[in-house]
């Protein structure tokens, strides 16, 4: 063998055996943060999907159901539920035409269970529902509204629960054919619930999704349409949405309460009122976002964080942001304005673009200084833009809220955010770039 033959099989076998404990040390990784799929069952072991977030989701129970349901008029589908042992998988067959009526409770599931269409074109449910408060009570502990679902999700121990292949859609009673209000939610996951949507369609409730009380949501392959609000995510809950669609809705995504979580990964969030809004209320609750390769489009507002009321400059408020969202890889176009950023909120965007919003691509909230002697106050805004551009908006591009920019308080009496534009593009906005133009935008910080 040639010596320069000898050269290039020694290195494509060292590029080779490279490439294998790279791929090894993946598999560690994953195995870290992953468990083993169990064909024959499912049960509640799974990890936080934080701990998870950028592996592929667990394989689906439903290639290995354990009962396969046929529709029929006498069939309580909620008495199947309620009879299957825990960790049973039960595949509803499709029916051209026709789909399978729910109780008017709604279906309640308290145990590890998947529940699945046989057909990728999803099997659908009917509503609607009537609301039951001692039902929302047993299940929530409370009835604050939540009073009416298709589903409820929820245990006082953990839970995990797999939904498939099904499509929740309102209805009306076969001797009622006028017109009923939505149901309040399409389904809702409460308490120690652990719970993956895939291929889901979610359309016409009030609110398509509830998701609260430590309640862990994985969503893949999930259409959330025509709603008052797409998803509603309460009181540490922790939320994972990939490759899902939520559009025509009044807003997109609602988050507020305490220490709530939420990743979206690949998404689309599309002409909405709002398409992402989280909202805190006080010290020192938090709700935190990571966007990443996402599509905000055609809302009147794609992405608004508002923080905290007033709140004491001390110590404990100098690093927190309330409201809290990253944004790596997206793009938000063609939006009413593109970003607001309120009292307390922070948004960084990393290598994205905001362009063709009709008004504004980022707008400001300055804050407010201290009015009395307690030292409580609103902190303004705070943006990070690293690596992306702001173009061809029809207001300004970045804007502070203050008097100089149609605001009410002028830039000297207060601009209580934080400010950072590193490596970005800011250009051809129609009313300008940025607002106040002479703000030292790279280095502006005001920190009480």
């Amino acid at each position: 063998m040639e010596r320069s033959t000898w050269w290039i099989l020694l290195g494509l076998s060292l590029m080779l055996l490279f490439a294998v404990a790279q791929d090894d040390q993946g598999l560690i990784i994953a195995a870290n943060t992953r468990p083993t799929p169990v064909p024959d069952g499912f049960s509640a072991t799974r990890g936080s999907f934080m701990e998870r977030a950028n592996t592929e989701l667990d394989a689906s129970p439903c290639d290995s159901p354990t009962q396969r349901i046929e529709l029929r008029s006498d069939l309580d589908l909620q008495t199947v539920i309620d009879e299957a042992p825990p960790g049973s998988v039960l595949e509803l067959q499709p029916v051209p035409g026709q789909r399978y009526r729910i109780p008017e409770q709604g279906l309640v599931i308290t145990k590890d269970l998947a529940l699945c269409g046989s057909d990728l074109f999803r099997v659908e449910l009917e509503g609607p529902v009537v609301p039951n408060p001692p039902l929302a009570r047993e299940i929530l502990g409370q009835d604050d509204g939540w009073g009416s679902a298709m589903a409820w999700i929820a245990a006082q121990e953990p839970i995990s629960v797999w939904v498939e292949n099904l499509a929740f859609i309102k209805g009306v009673p076969e001797d009622n054919p006028q017109p009923r209000p939505p149901n309040t939610y399409g389904i809702v996951m409460a308490k120690k619930a652990f719970v993956t949507l895939r291929n889901v369609l979610l359309k016409e409730h009030r609110y398509g999704l509830g998701v609260r009380d430590e309640a862990q949501a994985t969503l893949e392959d999930v259409g959330i349409l025509q709603e008052k609000v797409g998803i509603v995510i309460r009181n540490r809950a922790r939320v994972e949405l990939l490759r899902v669609r939520i559009a025509d809705n009044l807003y997109g995504i609602n988050a507020s309460g305490d220490f709530i979580e939420v990743r979206i990964r690949g998404s689309w969030v599309m002409d909405n009122g709002t398409g992402l809004y989280a909202h805190v209320v006080s010290f020192p609750r938090t709700v935190q976002m990571v966007v990443e390769k996402t599509s905000l489009v055609g809302n009147e507002v794609g992405v608004r964080m508002d923080g905290a009321q007033l709140a004491p400059a001390d110590e404990r408020t100098r690093n927190w942001f309330p409201t809290d969202i990253t944004l790596r890889q997206s793009r938000i176009l063609s939006n009413g304005i593109g970003v607001i950023i309120d009292r307390w909120a922070r948004v960084t965007l990393e290598d994205s673009e905001v362009a063709y919003n009709r008004s504004d691509g980022v707008n400001i909230d300055a804050g407010i200084p201290p009015a009395d002697d307690t030292g409580r106050f609103w902190r303004g805004g705070s943006l990070v833009l690293r690596g992306s551009r702001v173009h061809e908006n029809g207001g300004y591009g970045v804007v502070l809220f203050v008097a100089e920019c149609g605001g009410s308080r002028p830039l000297e009496d207060a601009f209580l955010g934080n400010l950072a534009i590193r490596d970005s593009e800011i250009f051809d906005n129609r009313l300008g770039d940025l607002c106040p133009e002479d703000f030292p935008w790279s280095e502006g910080s005001t920190n009480p």
